[in-house]
């Protein structure tokens, strides 16, 4: 079908979803050949009652909007996705990448984007029927129209809470001015940072640690730990003029940023590289080892 349409030649994907693009690859392939798909479960609907069901859906005029709509989330998303595995990647930069994907979809709540403009574009009003390649579009009115509308800033909201509550500003800017402030190229400039990362690390913290639930049915129970602060406050003001514009390789003369320092090594920005550990892992041993 995709042959007879001039359509891109694809495969349709499964959605994996605990794979990083395994949604946006299986939205792209419905979206590249959205003709090719409904034509075909068109063919196939009057033998094969799956198809027939699939035909059903895939043939509303709803759906094809939605279909413009989640390829272009998913491609916001899945640029953010790929520069956060980045092996190179800073913390400084993290909070910039996600802010721009904020913008980008704040974006969409206000005019349709490339993808969802194109979907609209192929589709054919005709007295008060709606048409895509010639395939018949189900449940089209204006009614439709203006509940997808809200649909779609409900849902973009929703996405925007999630991203806000999974990287928090808090984390992002403790995260940020440690790499500022360890970076020698741009701690000369930052009087301020010190300050910044005093607040985090340098008091006395009560923290909440979790036993059980582990499986359905375990008891959860928390007891609170009492964490001595990790950095002196008046010793690392004093190891600061000093610090600037030069690297920390002085655990000697400076043991409070020092520690500084190993606290940075220890953080990473993503779990990518651990995430890349475990696909490695399963590709040397896999189950027929």
């Amino acid at each position: 079908m995709q042959d007879l349409l001039d359509d891109t030649s694809l495969s349709m994907k499964y959605p994996h979803s605990i794979r990083w693009l395994g949604l946006k690859m299986a939205v792209e392939a419905v979206y590249e050949c959205y003709a090719s798909v409904i034509s075909a479960l068109s063919h196939l609907s009057s033998e094969n009652a799956k198809a027939k069901r699939l035909h059903k859906y895939f043939s509303r005029y709803q759906v094809a909007l939605l279909i413009g709509l989640m390829f272009e989330i998913h491609t916001e998303l899945g640029v953010l996705s790929c520069q956060l595995q980045r092996s190179t990647v800073m913390f400084s930069e993290a909070p910039a990448l996600v802010k721009k994907t904020i913008g980008h979809l704040e974006t969409m709540m206000v005019e349709d984007g490339e993808s969802l403009k194109r979907i609209k574009d192929y589709i054919v009003i005709e007295e008060d029927q709606a048409f895509y390649n010639g395939e018949k579009l189900t449940h089209y009115s204006e009614v439709v129209t203006d509940h997808f509308a809200q649909t779609k800033n409900t849902f973009i909201r929703k996405i925007l809470s999630n991203i806000r509550k999974r990287i928090p500003k808090t984390d992002s800017a403790i995260l940020t001015n440690i790499g500022r402030v360890l970076d020698p190229q741009c701690v000369s400039d930052c009087d301020k940072l010190p300050e910044i990362l005093l607040e985090h690390f340098s008091f006395d913290k009560t923290i909440k640690i979790g036993h059980g639930a582990l499986q359905e049915g375990d008891k959860y129970e928390s007891t609170e730990v009492h964490v001595q602060k990790l950095i002196d406050r008046g010793q690392l003001l004093k190891e600061w003029p000093g610090v600037k514009s030069m690297t920390l390789k002085h655990g000697l003369t400076c043991p409070e940023f020092s520690k500084l320092t190993r606290i940075d090594l220890c953080i990473e920005v993503t779990s990518v590289e651990c995430e890349r550990s475990f696909s490695e892992q399963n590709r040397l041993k896999n189950k027929f080892r």
